[in-house]
């Protein structure tokens, strides 16, 4: 089969690595892959040694009748059988290119919060039930929904304890002390600031504890973070990595995943932590509740919360039930939220709308 993936993206954040490891799981099923993408942006970079073939759609906001035009050739130059779409943008040039070429096309909603264009698709897939609420409520039909999990490729063996043990040491926190960690992109919608409370409350409470934040944001949003900790004279609690490519050891250097977000539809950093055995602590916000569930599989908070992000971290570092918590979380993901389920289930789709 010949698809193309289409995603404008110049970020790196979950659902660009999802589109990156999608393509490349379908290329070594044995299918024709594309990636339609801006040709300045880290999905073109990661695909320079992949057997995914990047093809550059600059997607200049909703107007770029090139860009539409573009896509149209490239699906009669290679005979597409489908195009696969993510996020809105995404979802508008593929139906435009689709319909102009007569070649089927699903969209991928990663969102909780957007509808515009997925009705237009003649299938539309949905992280989570909470994706597909929030377009129902928009009138996208039902019978063109189907819900898709994200998952996640689990690693081969733990990362090196040795490796672990110096990747901490170079964030320059003493080996006896607790890290409290995020990975995300430092944007408000993941809730940076309400952990940043937590921490200046902590400075004395706990001041064994650190917290460290891996990931990058735009420079406005980040100088902000980075101001708020020196304000506060955090500057030995909070570390800032910026952004990382080794998730599996940075996830192995932490004792517990703050993920406080004020909007999620189905996180991959909360997957991969779970894989990892690292406690998760993180708001109860759109499709969360369906991968974590309180007290079982990890530690649900309400959204806003300082105090209760606060309760739940001690929670996580303190409570004598941690071990079972990570020990269930990570046979929830072995179970039901694996990369090639995800494919599996992807590559159906592809094959029942085809037919």
């Amino acid at each position: 089969m010949t698809i193309i993936q289409v995603m404008h993206s110049h970020t790196v954040g979950g659902v660009e690595r999802h589109v990156v490891e999608l393509s490349e799981a379908l290329a070594e099923r044995g299918h024709r892959v594309y990636l339609a993408c801006p040709n300045r942006g880290w999905m073109w970079d990661a695909l320079r040694r992949s057997p995914v073939t990047p093809y550059h759609l600059a997607m200049d906001g909703l107007l770029d009748l090139t860009s539409v035009s573009r896509l149209s050739r490239l699906a009669a130059r290679v005979g597409a059988d489908i195009i696969h779409s993510h996020m809105t943008r995404g979802a508008f040039y593929a139906v435009k290119a689709g319909r102009r070429m007569h070649v089927p096309v699903i969209a991928t909603c990663h969102a909780t919060h957007t509808w515009k264009h997925y009705a237009g698709a003649d299938r539309v897939l949905c992280v989570s039930e909470a994706a597909r609420d929030n377009l129902l409520h928009h009138e996208v039909p039902l019978e063109k929904t189907r819900v898709v999990y994200n998952g996640i490729k689990l690693p081969a063996a733990p990362p090196d304890p040795d490796a672990v043990a110096a990747l901490r040491s170079s964030w320059k926190i003493p080996e006896d002390d607790l890290v409290v960690g995020m990975l995300a992109r430092l944007i408000p919608v993941k809730g940076v600031d309400i952990l940043l409370e937590v921490a200046a409350r902590w400075k004395t409470e706990r001041p064994n504890v650190h917290f460290v934040l891996a990931g990058s944001g735009d420079e406005i949003t980040e100088a902000a973070l980075r101001s708020a900790v020196a304000e506060s004279r955090l500057e030995s609690t909070v570390h800032f990595l910026g952004a990382v490519s080794n998730i599996w050891e940075v996830l192995a250097g932490f004792d517990v995943l703050a993920a406080p977000s004020r909007r999620e539809s189905f996180s991959l950093t909360l997957l991969e932590a779970m894989a990892s055995g690292v406690p998760v602590v993180t708001t109860n916000v759109g499709g969360t509740p369906e991968m974590v569930t309180n007290g079982i599989t990890g530690i649900l908070v309400e959204p806003e919360n300082p105090p209760a992000l606060a309760a739940g971290l001690a929670c996580a570092l303190d409570g004598a039930e941690t071990r079972n918590i990570t020990a269930a979380a990570r046979r929830l993901v072995e179970s039901r939220f694996t990369l090639p389920q995800m494919v599996s289930n992807i590559e159906a789709n592809y094959i029942d709308l085809v037919r």
